[in-house]
């Protein structure tokens, strides 16, 4: 049996400092958008796209968000949804321990809002993140 590493799951940041006026549905946005640039960017492991193809389609398609995807997703980002590229990346962006993607995500999107968890679901904080994602994605893949 494999290790599975696991990134984010939106019942991580239920109870303890989470805000008790906001919808639980915020707490699977920050990993949501990141796991839709994942999917934009066909960084998704091919077993998974298999699994829920149908999904990503309406992903694709903007019928439904990145954070919507991430809940039929059951708001878990686990390593054996991406392909062996988007895997290492998040291991190196994504990571809360040593990666960046939180503070960029913060710095973007949830300025003098009270929490990260504030950040509404919109298309243009989407393409807001995206647009650093991609930027960092660059720099790390030209470091290869």
């Amino acid at each position: 049996m494999s290790d599975v590493t696991v990134y984010d799951k939106a019942k991580w940041h239920f109870g303890g400092d989470y805000p008790a006026d906001l919808d639980a549905d915020y707490a699977y946005t920050h990993a949501g958008y990141f796991f839709g640039w994942i999917v934009d960017n066909d960084l998704v492991d091919s077993d998974f796209l298999d699994d829920i193809g149908d999904e990503i389609a309406r992903f694709r398609a903007r019928e439904i968000s990145a954070r919507e995807l991430f809940i039929i997703t059951d708001g878990a980002l686990v390593d054996d949804m991406m392909n062996d590229t988007g895997n290492a990346f998040a291991a190196h962006y994504f990571d809360f321990t040593n990666g960046q993607y939180l503070a960029d995500y913060e710095s973007l999107l949830c300025d003098g809002l009270p929490t990260m968890y504030h950040a509404e679901d919109t298309p243009e904080n989407y393409e807001t993140i995206c647009a650093k994602i991609t930027e960092r994605f660059d720099e790390w893949n030209a470091s290869r």
